[in-house]
C-alpha cells in the first residue's frame, strides 16, 4: 500500500511543477509582446510621420527599380511591338483603324492594354464587336466582326446604314458601294426592316427586284420593285402580310403577275385584288 502511495504523491508533484512551468511561460510572453509595442511606439514618437513616408519611399522606389528592369529585359528578348495583324474588315478603312489605336513600333508589347484597344476598334462606326489579343513575342491580333448592311434609310434627305439587326449606323459609316441596297422611307422603319426582308426572300423573284419600301403610318409597308421613280408597288397589309406575298407568289406562279406592265398591285383586302396598269 505504501509504495503505491508514493507514487501517486510523486506524479502530484510533477503535475504541479508542469503546470507551474506553463504558467511562468506564460507570464513571460505579455512582457516580451509589450516590449516590442513599447519600442514601435517610441520609433513612431521619435521620427512620427517622416518615418513612415520614408518607409513608403522607399518602397515605391524598389518596385520602381524592379519595374524597369524587368521592361528592360523584355525589351532585349524582343517583346516589343512590330506587327498589327487584323481580320474582318470590309467597310472599315485599315488605316483609320491603326490611326485611332495609336500604336507606334517598339512599344513594349506588356505595356499595351488590350482592353483599351477593344473599345477603340468598337468606336468604328461599322464595327459590332472585336476581340485584341497580344501574341509574344512582336504582335498584335485584332479580330473584327463588322455589321452587316441590308437597307438604306432615307430620312431629310440623308441616307443612313441600316444593319441585319435594324440599328442604323452613324454618318460617318458612309453608304459608298451600297447604292444597290433599297432605300427605305418612314418614321420607325429600320427596326421593322429585317423582318420584311426575312419576309421577301422566300419569293426569289420578288426579293431580287427590290428596288425599296415606304413603311406606312408605322402600321404597313409598300414594297417597290424595278424602280423607285416609276416601279411597280405592291401594297401590303398592316396584318396577314406573309399570307399576303404568298397570295402573290400564287397568282405569279397562275398568271404570271409580276410580268405584266402594271404600276400597282394593292393586297391589303385578303378577298379583293387591286391592280392599276
Amino acid at each position: 500500500m505504501v509504495p503505491s502511495l508514493k507514487r501517486e504523491k510523486s506524479a502530484s508533484l510533477k503535475q504541479v511543477s508542469g503546470k507551474a512551468r506553463v504558467k511562468a511561460k506564460s507570464k513571460a510572453r505579455p512582457k516580451t509582446f509589450g516590449a516590442v509595442l513599447l519600442c514601435l511606439a517610441f520609433v513612431v514618437a521619435l521620427f512620427g510621420s517622416d518615418f513612415w513616408q520614408a518607409a513608403e519611399d522607399n518602397f515605391l522606389a524598389l518596385s520602381q527599380e524592379i519595374s524597369d528592369k524587368t521592361d528592360e529585359v523584355l525589351r532585349q528578348s524582343g517583346c516589343t511591338l512590330d506587327k498589327v495583324f487584323i481580320r474582318g474588315l470590309k467597310h472599315t478603312d485599315k488605316q483609320d483603324l491603326v490611326k485611332a489605336l495609336q500604336l507606334k513600333t517598339g512599344m513594349l508589347l506588356t505595356k499595351i492594354d488590350v482592353n483599351l484597344l477593344q473599345s477603340k476598334v468598337e468606336a468604328m462606326p461599322w464595327v459590332e464587336s472585336a476581340v485584341v489579343q497580344r501574341r509574344f513575342p512582336d504582335t498584335i491580333k485584332i479580330d473584327v466582326i463588322e455589321h452587316i448592311p441590308v437597307a438604306l434609310w432615307q430620312k431629310k434627305g440623308r441616307y443612313y446604314v441600316i444593319t441585319s439587326k435594324g440599328l442604323v449606323l452613324g454618318k460617318d459609316a458612309g453608304i459608298y458601294g451600297l447604292q444597290d441596297l433599297p432605300v427605305i422611307v418612314g418614321d420607325g422603319a429600320p427596326l421593322k426592316v429585317p423582318e420584311l426582308l426575312l419576309l421577301l426572300s422566300q419569293n426569289k423573284e420578288l426579293f431580287a427586284r427590290l428596288k425599296g419600301a415606304t413603311f406606312v403610318g408605322k402600321r404597313r409597308w409598300n414594297i417597290i420593285l424595278d424602280s423607285l421613280d416609276k416601279g411597280l408597288v405592291i401594297k401590303l397589309p398592316e396584318n396577314g402580310v406573309e399570307a399576303a406575298l404568298q397570295r402573290l407568289e400564287t397568282l405569279q406562279e397562275k398568271y404570271a403577275i409580276l410580268k405584266r406592265k402594271l404600276t400597282l398591285i394593292d393586297l391589303r383586302l385578303p378577298l379583293k385584288l387591286i391592280v392599276r396598269l
